[in-house]
């Protein structure tokens, strides 16, 4: 059986805090190095409380942290759709070329297609 290279692991989920923590699980039901198990976790706290990987305007906005899915895959909170329609369409004449906003209009589009979307299909 061949053993798992948890340093190597660590180190490719080092911005996904959640798969920081299963990482850290699976080293101690393994009964791998605490100090492997401390080091997932630290980063994994770090990945959760550090600046917005998406910048500031996407902190600001409140979007959800990257977890490694296309941004057209999340799913927007209750209240978050209003909220960013309103941001995105209150500074269009100034921000039109905003790229910090790109993230945040992604995220939005998808949720409108989501939402919107009404498939016909031609008999």
């Amino acid at each position: 059986m061949q053993e798992r290279d948890f340093k190597a692991e660590i180190e490719a989920a080092r911005n996904d805090p959640a798969q920081l923590r299963k990482i850290a699980d699976a080293i101690q039901a393994t009964g791998g190095s605490r100090l492997l198990v401390i080091r997932a976790i630290q980063l994994a706290r770090a990945a959760d409380t550090g600046p917005h990987p998406l910048g500031k305007a996407s902190a600001e906005l409140g979007l959800p942290r990257p977890t490694g899915l296309p941004l057209y895959r999340y799913k927007l909170a209750p209240g978050m759709f209003e909220r960013m329609e309103k941001k995105l369409s209150s500074g269009l004449p100034s921000d039109w070329q905003r790229p910090s906003l790109a993230p945040a209009f992604v995220l939005w589009a998808a949720d409108w297609f989501r939402r919107s979307y009404q498939p016909t299909f031609p008999k």
